[in-house]
């Protein structure tokens, strides 16, 4: 993305100030573009111009992206004006206050004409804009969008490299990082924020006023569609090295999936046995009480291991709504067995067979972490095995449809099966499988053929959703046997709810 600024003289100043209040995207012609370079689509464009007839005091007036061109005798842009400022607060000969700023100006600016900012430039009156113009978290991704692919992300890691030896602000920054990305084959190391947002720059970074409102957890989110998390001693101390400044003390390592095996042969030499950070337990036995084994075990393990936050441990694993929580109950849980802020992610990319013996040979007390850790790996266990026989069904089902025509119409059974395997076997799991409205259970009717088979059934039919939502298997599947589940779906337009259907039972039976 290349920034660039449009030139406008009094009285056009005033008459495009009073477009922009209607209007929130504009066609604009201008004469000529600057420095042999072309306008794209996607360019940040800042519109400026005099301010009154003086024609001396020149302000800015509104920050715009470019949505097309159309080039003639005179081009003409359409621009999606995204934020505007009608009392003129920023004047351009402030700029004189900014050494970084000075060479913005030009003293032959022409009426109507577009000049291109050099790469810097374009980065300090982005960084003056945007500190000045406080927006909303809703609105940040019209200033930083999240990266699209790998070479987005490589192109931001050698930008940060470059930046690191002119910004002596970013390398004060660089013991502030905790989420670190590391890229083998290019020999790249950059932190989350940095690179997760498109056409983020030192300039940029360093001003904590223009960069309000970007998240790290949006990056981290966007990274982990081709970074997992890996702890590796002899990789943290080479990334130290790399940089030769101090780092933050525990930071986090985060490696691209694809080099997963590369990276493992290359520091695999230099791994050494695990120091496990010091227990620190405390008598708060609440959250600790109040949850069943198979949960606390699900904590720990994503804790540990998968490396998630306490907040995300309360609202997807204990089940406490978004906004009802800051984490505290799943804290709390680990904080009884003493593992504290340090062992987040300890055991990144390791099995939880390997996991376990490790906290075995420790010198310190792990014996009701490994006994609830035991618990989770048996019941992942069973979840595994239960997709794999439901994956065998789901085939047989597909099969079964595959076949079903008649002339050119083809016939498909009333019957829908959840589309996830795995939400599938967890709902069996969770509910056993027996039919939840008559009883019936295939593998007493059927003997070994019949074992761990039913039916599941969506308790909000999906014909009837608009969009993909997320599905709890506890909540909202249902194991029925097959007649139970034609029944309910017999009426097209009118599906019975299994209450409804266990009262019909009821009635009928007496």
């Amino acid at each position: 993305m290349k920034v660039w600024v449009l030139s406008t003289r009094f009285p056009e100043f005033e008459d495009l100030s009073l477009c922009l209040k209607k209007n929130n995207e504009i066609n604009l012609s201008f004469i000529r573009e600057t420095n042999n370079e072309s306008l794209e689509v996607g360019d940040e464009l800042f519109i400026w111009g005099a301010y009154d007839e003086t024609k001396s005091d020149f302000r800015i007036l509104a920050r715009s992206k470019v949505i097309s061109i159309l080039k003639n005798k005179k081009s003409t842009l359409r621009m999606k004006i995204l934020e505007t400022d009608f009392e003129y607060k920023i004047r351009i000969r402030d700029f004189n206050e900014k050494k970084y700023l000075y060479d913005l100006i030009s003293s032959n600016l022409e009426d109507k004409s577009i000049y291109l900012l050099s790469e810097d430039n374009g980065s300090y009156l982005r960084r003056f804009w945007y500190g000045h113009y406080a927006i909303s978290k809703e609105e940040v991704t019209t200033r930083f969008s999240l990266v699209d692919s790998v070479e987005d992300i490589k192109n931001n890691m050698k930008k940060f490299e470059l930046d690191l030896t002119k910004n002596k602000d970013l390398k004060k920054d660089l013991k502030r990082f905790q989420q670190w990305y590391y890229i083998h084959t290019d020999n790249f190391v950059a932190p989350s924020k940095f690179i997760g947002y498109k056409d983020m720059n030192g300039i940029l970074y360093v001003d904590k006023d223009a960069i309000s409102w970007t998240d790290g957890r949006d990056t981290e989110n966007c990274l982990s569609k081709w970074f997992v998390p890996y702890r590796n001693e002899a990789l943290e101390n080479y990334i130290r090295e790399h940089f030769g400044k101090p780092l933050r003390k525990n930071f986090k390592i985060n490696v691209l999936e694809s080099e997963l095996n590369i990276i493992e042969e290359r520091f695999k030499k230099f791994i050494k046995n695990f120091n496990l950070p010091t227990l620190k337990p405390n008598r708060r036995d609440r959250e600790f009480k109040k949850y069943s084994d198979d949960i606390k075990g699900q904590v720990i393990y994503e804790h540990l291991i998968n490396s998630k936050t306490h907040r995300w441990l309360d609202e997807n694993i204990l089940g406490i709504k978004s906004g009802n929580t800051r984490g505290r109950n799943s804290a709390n849980i680990l904080y009884y067995l003493g593992m504290k802020a340090d062992y987040r992610g300890i055991f990144n990319n390791k099995k939880i067979d390997e996991v376990i013996s490790i906290l075995k040979e420790s010198d310190q007390n792990y014996s009701v972490a490994i006994e609830l850790l035991k618990i989770n790996k048996f019941n992942e266990d069973r979840v595994k095995q239960l997709v794999h026989i439901v994956e065998l069904d789901v085939e047989a089902e597909q099969v079964e449809e595959e076949y079903s025509f008649e002339g050119n119409v083809k016939y498909y059974h009333t019957k829908r099966y959840e589309r996830s395997v795995k939400n599938r076997a967890l709902a069996i799991k969770k509910h056993d499988v027996n039919c939840m409205a008559c009883g019936f259970n295939f593998e007493e009717a059927y003997g070994e053929h019949g074992k761990n088979f039913i039916e599941v059934h969506h308790v909000k039919a999906l014909s009837t959703l608009d969009e993909a939502v997320r599905i709890d298997p506890e909540v909202d599947l249902t194991p029925l046997c097959a007649n139970c589940h034609r029944m309910i779906h017999r009426k097209k337009d009118h599906a019975l709810t299994v209450d409804q259907l266990i009262e019909i039972l009821k009635l009928n039976k007496n």
